[in-house]
């Protein structure tokens, strides 16, 4: 008991914890985050591909000008989203009036590339431990024993699924005895303080997007995967998919968000893949932008516009975030800005 006293106590005097991305973006919010009456959230397909500045201009001249920021990070799924509008919200917001929270399911596995790591484990509260408890049993209720086969498959599949809850508990423990901390600390002591990134102050206009820089077209491998894939989705209609467990994260970001005046607007991005997380209990009370379908929104899907299945590129962006101003102008019409 006092153990995990000291630990939590600790925990409340050490600052954010120096992971990659998400800390400058914290720290750019603590000093900015006043400045904003829009904020985007969601994984690559926003930290790389939403341009506030973009937003604000179309915004602007369909007569709703307002000051949108990026709170996008890559690899960022539920429940880590859920934990970052925490801190956000934890931030000053007083001019903030709506969220866009792009739709994603709850992450599948553990990723062992992050295992360890202070990108894994600090947003592993108790919280976010639960969540992933609840899906680990889902999952092992839900998985087709007979469809797995033999007895050692299924005994492989079984043992999946206790690695992934093993390891979100290990992170959760990391976190909580805040484990490795202190020589973070120490590290950033000798060496003059934080090392500082290309995320610092909010990008070169403030306002949090990061041009990724790199190639802008697919080469040719990229190219025939995406034809491919694209061919694969315009013969077969999307798979609707319900997540109970990351619908309740997103639940609570959406009561959170409205207990402090903000609007949450939840966002489908354009992509390739074969199922989408639909949250239809959610969807009869929360606004979506769907920019995930090829027939209404076919210049996103175009060749020239995309870096991969996943994302566009600098030209694809621009547009993705011009639809979503004209949207967000269209939803807001006749309500002040501020």
């Amino acid at each position: 008991m006092s153990l995990g006293l000291a630990c939590f106590g600790i925990g409340r005097s050490l600052p954010f914890p120096d992971v990659p991305v998400v800390r400058p973006k914290m720290d750019w919010l603590a000093r900015h985050g006043d400045e904003f009456d829009v904020l985007v959230i969601g994984s690559s397909r926003v930290q790389h591909q939403f341009m506030p500045s973009i937003f604000d201009q179309a915004a602007a001249e369909s007569g709703h000008p307002v000051r949108s920021g990026n709170a996008g990070i890559a690899a960022m799924f539920p429940p880590e989203d859920g934990y970052v509008i925490d801190q956000i919200l934890q931030r000053p917001h007083r001019r903030l009036r709506w969220a866009f929270i792009e739709l994603t399911s709850f992450g599948e596995r553990f990723d062992m590339l992050l295992a360890g790591t202070g990108r894994m484990d600090y947003w592993h509260d108790s919280r976010r431990m639960w969540l992933c408890t609840r899906r680990t049993v889902m999952g092992f209720q839900g998985a087709d024993w007979q469809y797995a086969g033999s007895v050692w498959k299924r005994g492989d599949l079984l043992m999946q699924w206790l690695a992934d809850w093993s390891n979100n508990f290990a992170a959760f423990i990391r976190r909580a005895t805040n484990f490795g901390r202190g020589a973070e600390l120490m590290t950033a002591h000798l060496n003059g303080g934080r090392k500082r990134s290309k995320f610092e102050g909010g990008g070169s206009k403030g306002d949090g997007w990061v041009n990724p820089g790199g190639a802008q077209a697919m080469n040719d491998r990229q190219l025939t995967e995406y034809q491919r894939d694209f061919a694969a989705l315009r013969a077969i209609s999307r798979r609707h998919v319900e997540d109970p467990v990351a619908e309740a994260s997103l639940r609570r970001s959406i009561e959170q968000l409205r207990a402090e005046g903000i609007e949450p607007i939840l966002f489908l991005a354009p992509a390739v893949g074969r199922t989408q997380f639909w949250p239809t209990r959610l969807l009869e009370s929360v606004a979506l932008v769907d920019l995930s379908e090829p027939e209404k929104y076919p210049e996103l899907y175009d060749p020239a516009n995309r870096k991969d299945g996943t994302h566009l590129n600098l030209a694809g962006s621009a547009l993705y975030t011009r639809e979503l101003a004209l949207w967000f102008s269209e939803h807001t019409r006749g309500l002040p800005s501020r």
